[in-house]
């Protein structure tokens, strides 16, 4: 393309400006297609070389086209950078169904799928751009799909800065940003970075519930809770399955807690389409749908990305964190040496990782969930206890033997301390997988 003049440059990226507004974009910015600093280069070359990247085996690919925008088509002059917030509507959330096990979704896919979204848009933009420029101005437009580093681009074309929690971080609108892509021949005037930054916070840091975001200011996707439910394939690592807790979909404490996010406006583009209903997906549901049900569910939304064998996985995770196993051995031929062990990993191993616990009596290995507030649970136990002792092990064993540390379920029932509901559905679910 021939060049512009810089006033030519300034009324056109402010015409482009005006236009993302009208399609309902938060924030545009404009870039150069020169390769992103060298200083952000040798971070990510690192990030890479350590590991931290887990099974992202695209991330190493086409590294050069990542770093160098210009790469991506001969003769690429500017990257036009459009940010759209998702802050979610503000309203009251409806109290957990308590006879149903539900696992959270992130918030980004309560939304309809924002790929589509934004490309759809874009390319309107692109449209646009073509009747004032000219129609032989050449463009890629890209969301997610091209390798680039967009975050890094995003901060040269003044969208904000990047987080301790890795997030583009806007003052004005928080950390919920989608991004999106214009790569084009079309010499713009680029935007100045802005400036902000956290200082000494380190409040994500904190709230991370695995370690991901570590002090050194590296994160650690194979830590990730995000990364561990949506991009990791097969069996997630024992050690990090009870961090998960009831999270089915994505993870985001390190957003939830920046104080950039507390005040941030909601998304006002009312037709980005926002399911508050889908903040909890019934975990029974999922283990019972086959692909046709799950393509019906879930084929506008981001949960899609994530097979229905993948959501399954985490909807066993999620109920397996939901409950304790009682586990009766007799490592010692005195009956008065049975102990009884209350764990929830021991289940987890059992129903997630189909390991039985080594049993040197061949005793039977009795699963029960226990809600810590309530008592029948707690009876039904004994009860069960001193039937399997004395139908097993043919003696009597005082009450006064038996150890139950009652394990908590508050978290997964909004501490309600009078419903059983849940506690029977969680253990209905879990003996049906079985």
């Amino acid at each position: 393309m021939a060049g512009f003049s810089i006033i030519a440059s300034m009324s056109l990226s402010q015409d482009i400006k005006h236009k993302a507004v009208e399609l309902g974009f938060d924030l545009l910015g404009v870039t150069d297609a020169a390769p992103i600093d060298a200083e952000q280069a040798e971070i990510y070359a690192q990030w890479l070389n350590s590991g931290y990247a887990g099974q992202m085996d695209y991330m190493h690919r086409n590294l050069q086209k990542r770093l160098n925008p210009a790469r991506l088509f001969e003769n690429a002059q500017s990257v036009i950078v459009v940010g759209l917030n998702y802050t979610p509507p503000k309203h009251k959330p409806e109290p957990p169904d308590m006879t149903a096990p539900s696992g959270r979704i992130a918030v980004y896919a309560q939304y309809e799928d924002y790929h589509s979204f934004i490309k759809e848009r874009l390319r309107k933009l692109v449209d646009f751009i073509k009747s004032i420029a000219g129609s032989g101005v050449k463009s890629k437009i890209c969301v997610d799909s091209v390798p680039l580093a967009e975050r890094p681009l995003a901060v040269r074309a003044g969208l904000g800065f990047i987080g301790k929690n890795h997030m583009l971080i806007n003052p004005e609108l928080g950390c919920r940003i989608f991004l999106g892509e214009i790569v084009t021949d079309l010499k713009l005037l680029p935007d100045e970075p802005i400036a902000g930054g956290c200082a000494t916070c380190h409040k994500c840091l904190d709230a991370c519930p695995t370690g991901a975001l570590r002090s050194d200011g590296q994160f650690d996707a194979e830590l990730c809770i995000n990364y561990l439910t949506i991009e990791y394939k097969g069996q997630i690592p024992r050690g990090l399955v009870e961090k998960i807790g009831d999270r089915l979909f994505g993870c985001e404490e390190c957003i939830d807690i920046c104080p950039y996010q507390q005040n941030a406006p909601t998304c006002k583009n009312k037709q980005f389409k926002f399911y508050h209903d889908r903040a909890r997906i019934d975990l029974q549901e999922v283990l019972g749908l086959d692909a046709e049900a799950f393509e019906d569910k879930f084929g506008e939304f981001p949960i899609k990305r994530l097979d229905l064998e993948g959501l399954k996985r985490n909807a066993r995770i999620c109920l397996a964190n939901m409950f304790s196993l009682i586990f009766i051995s007799s490592p010692h031929p005195s009956v008065k040496s049975n102990k009884i062990w209350f764990s929830t990993r021991q289940i987890a191993d059992i129903f997630l990782f189909d390991e039985r616990i080594e049993n040197p009596d061949g005793l039977p290995v009795i699963f029960v969930f226990l809600d810590e507030f309530v008592v029948v649970w707690s009876i039904l136990v004994l009860v069960v206890v001193v039937f399997v002792l004395e139908h097993y092990v043919q003696a009597d064993l005082p009450i006064a033997n038996i150890h139950i540390p009652l394990v908590g379920f508050d978290q997964f029932t909004g501490g309600k301390e009078n419903d059983t509901g849940m506690a029977t559905q969680v253990l209905v679910a879990v003996l049906d997988e079985f």
